[in-house]
């Protein structure tokens, strides 16, 4: 909302518009600190970092508000079912589109969506979490347990992964989404 606000507003004038393409162009700056002085007295001047959750940042929003801010902003992942903690960007990492790498005490491994290309040996597959932070179980179905929690203590969650060259996660589809067509072929919706 914050970041829709003031780009509709910068949108309104040529002026406003050619100083915020040019303080976005770089790491902060003089010009930018300037610029975005009002939107760092409206987050109240003192903070120091910014953690996201919950659905991934575009990287339009991600640079603007690092760059707006002057802070690092790392995105974390993880579920419920695994007290939210899974992977976190590293303060210093200013690429986009990851989610980092495991939390201390939690292991991430990726295994074979199968019927489909998403395959551990090409560094994809369905993300999967092992650690202390990991849930025991829906109370009182032990079906659904099962079908989370395999027998090594894996919480399967849904979600396909694939790790980049710098060993960071980054998240490219929902088991779920994965549907199979009548000849046989599986395929994602947002894929048609």
């Amino acid at each position: 909302k914050v970041y829709d606000g003031v780009m509709t507003e910068v949108n309104k004038s040529t002026i406003k518009r050619f100083l915020v393409q040019q303080a976005l162009r770089e790491q902060p700056s003089f010009l930018s600190r300037i610029a975005f002085r009002k939107i760092k007295h409206l987050f109240g001047n003192e903070i120091k970092a910014m953690i996201t959750g919950s659905a991934p940042i575009t990287p339009d929003v991600m640079h603007f508000f690092r760059i707006a801010l002057n802070i690092p902003i790392m995105e974390g992942y993880g579920q419920t079912e695994s007290a939210g903690a899974g992977t976190s960007t590293h303060p210093i990492d200013m690429t986009y589109g990851t989610i980092g790498s495991p939390v201390p005490t939690v292991e991430i491994k990726l295994v074979d969506v199968p019927g489909t290309d998403y395959r551990s040996e090409y560094n994809r597959g369905e993300v999967c979490i092992r650690g202390p932070t990991i849930f025991k179980g829906y109370y009182g179905d032990e079906e659904k347990t099962r079908e989370a929690i395999d027998q090594d203590g894996w919480l399967h969650t849904g979600d396909v992964g694939e790790w980049t060259s710098t060993g960071a996660l980054k998240i490219i589809d929902r088991t779920k989404h994965i549907f199979k067509l009548s000849q046989g072929k599986y395929i994602a919706p947002e894929r048609l």
